[in-house]
């Protein structure tokens, strides 16, 4: 924080508004605040600053919510390459409240391309690491990473509608990682 001009008093640089924005709209949306009926008035006033700041900073509203977005994946989410991930009694609560940030934006035309290219880079991402875990090659873990997220986001969409038990869903994730390590001693001729 640096002085303020005349009174002493602080005020904080760019940078940490828009850190303190992000926060508070993360912590609302992980607090179980629909992403759909949130409002720049809500979020500032989570945060303690006045409501012209999401403008100022962002833009609007669903600006945020797309930083929101890629905080979450950037620097929330340290890998998707964790079993545990998959216990639906654990699941993470970052790729919950990301899938409904996403799937929110998606329905806002000006961010199909940016949605798109997001996807891209996590895929990526995603396929390196089962990579580097897994030994698998390039083109097996673009496939595998795939697969992996598609299942995902379908146990997100429609989970709660399947007849699993925790216990189902660490056994598929379980085999699915001997299914990988295997594909790894494949690919290294091992």
């Amino acid at each position: 924080m640096k002085p303020g001009p005349t009174t002493g008093a602080a005020y904080k640089d760019a940078d940490e508004i828009r850190a303190i924005l992000i926060a508070s709209t993360y912590e609302l949306i992980n607090s179980g605040h629909p992403v759909q009926s949130l409002t720049a008035r809500l979020v500032t006033q989570t945060a303690g600053l006045d409501k012209m700041y999401v403008n100022r900073f962002f833009k609007n509203l669903d600006e945020l919510l797309y930083a929101v977005l890629e905080d979450i994946f950037t620097k929330r989410t340290p890998t998707f390459v964790i079993s545990k991930e998959f216990d639906s009694e654990n699941l993470n609560p970052l790729f919950f409240n990301a899938f409904h940030i996403y799937g929110y934006l998606a329905g806002v035309p000006v961010f199909e391309e940016k949605l798109s290219v997001l996807a891209e880079v996590l895929l990526n991402d995603h396929s390196q690491q089962l990579q580097d875990t897994f030994g698998l090659e390039k083109s097996v873990a673009v496939r595998e990473s795939r697969i992996g997220l598609m299942l995902m986001v379908g146990f997100l969409s429609v989970g709660h509608l399947m007849p699993l038990r925790s216990g189902d869903v660490s056994r598929w994730a379980e085999w699915r990682e001997a299914f990988m390590r295997s594909l790894g001693e494949t690919s290294n001729g091992t």
